[in-house]
């Protein structure tokens, strides 16, 4: 990332990560703090990061992170954390509406490719659960496996795309839509 473009994504992010993370925190002050905290984090790994990819996901995670920390520290104990903590989702959800849209198409194609990736029973056991809505003692019967067995195999997948949507700066949309679609994800193309 060169200077210039950090220049465009400070000017096209700053308001609404400020206005984001003042929602979480409270505290305009802080929020703006955190804010830059976010930039200056963003600029150190400016070698590190793919500019090829949206930037959104990977600010908006920082900007989350970074509130929750705040919220996290010791002299803040008197704020209601959990009551903060139960809007996050919402608010995250909310402010992505301020900015472009969430690539839908490149997570559902990152989720597939990890999906396939999957050992064979494992791929097996999470689609029949997760795409065709089976509960995990028809799984069970079926592939003649434990309900403990099929229990292992869905959460290590989900493990594993929690960990590549990490990696590609979309977990925090993953789960939105995880929780949103838990049986049916039928917004994915496979």
């Amino acid at each position: 990332m060169d200077s210039e473009y950090f220049k465009i994504i400070y000017k096209k992010y700053f308001n609404v990560l400020h206005a984001y993370s003042l929602r979480i925190v409270l505290n305009e002050e802080v929020a703006e703090d955190i804010v830059q905290e976010v930039f200056l984090e963003c600029w150190n790994r400016r070698r590190s990061i793919d500019v090829a990819k949206s930037m959104k996901p990977y600010l908006y995670t920082l900007a989350r992170t970074k509130s929750i920390d705040y919220l996290r520290k010791a002299e803040n104990k008197n704020l209601s954390f959990s009551e903060v903590e139960t809007r996050l989702d919402q608010l995250f959800f909310e402010t992505l509406a301020l900015d472009d849209p969430v690539d839908t198409g490149e997570m559902g194609q990152i989720i597939e490719k990890t999906i396939l990736s999957l050992p064979p029973k494992c791929k097996k056991v999470f689609l029949l659960s997760r795409k065709n809505g089976m509960k995990n003692k028809q799984i069970a019967e079926l592939l003649d496996l434990s309900v403990k067995a099929v229990e292992k195999h869905i959460t290590k997948a989900v493990k594993q795309i929690r960990l590549v949507l990490e990696e590609k700066g979309y977990l925090p949309f993953f789960l939105i839509f995880f929780l949103s679609f838990y049986k049916t994800w039928r917004i994915f193309p496979f």
